[in-house]
């Protein structure tokens, strides 16, 4: 995955966080632990057992951030060999929740995702913008870095 591609697909995953008021400790676009970039929040490492049902909706919609910024981005969501780690880890997160709360169709939540992203798609490339200058943002950054982009509270 290049780091433009990544950049956004962490972006959209830090939108959502911000969208759902679920603080998380920072995102970066530096390849590491298998990953080309990542959000690290404190559930990092929970199983959906050890989650609520409202915890474990907002990780679904958070997980479908990357990929539903990537296809407004680019217009499609990445699967060569490169991004299999990022996408398929994402995918098998999201088909372990779905699971937990018995659902069985994701597509609702991806929709509702690039309907939320769409209308907050300046915080998108704000976030994206701030990863390539910086290849990794704190929570507070990220909030600085939007409340500067737009003048207005980010999280409203």
């Amino acid at each position: 995955m290049n780091i433009q591609r990544t950049a956004y697909h962490e972006a959209g995953h830090a939108v959502m966080h911000i969208h759902l008021g679920v603080p998380f400790i920072d995102v970066s676009i530096i390849s590491e632990e298998g990953s080309n970039g990542r959000v690290k929040t404190s559930t990092e490492g929970l199983d959906s057992s050890e989650m609520s049902a409202d915890e474990i909706e907002a990780n679904i919609y958070a997980l479908f951030g990357g990929m539903a910024a990537e296809e407004l981005k680019f217009g499609e969501i990445s699967r060569g060999i490169g991004d299999i780690t990022d996408t398929e880890g994402d995918y098998r997160q999201i088909s372990d929740h779905l699971m937990t709360l018995g659902e069985f169709d994701g597509e609702p939540f991806f929709l509702r995702t690039k309907e939320i992203l769409t209308t907050r798609w300046s915080d998108v490339e704000a976030i994206a913008q701030a990863l390539l200058a910086k290849k990794r943002i704190t929570f507070n950054e990220v909030l600085s870095t939007l409340a500067v982009s737009s003048n207005h509270d980010p999280g409203a």
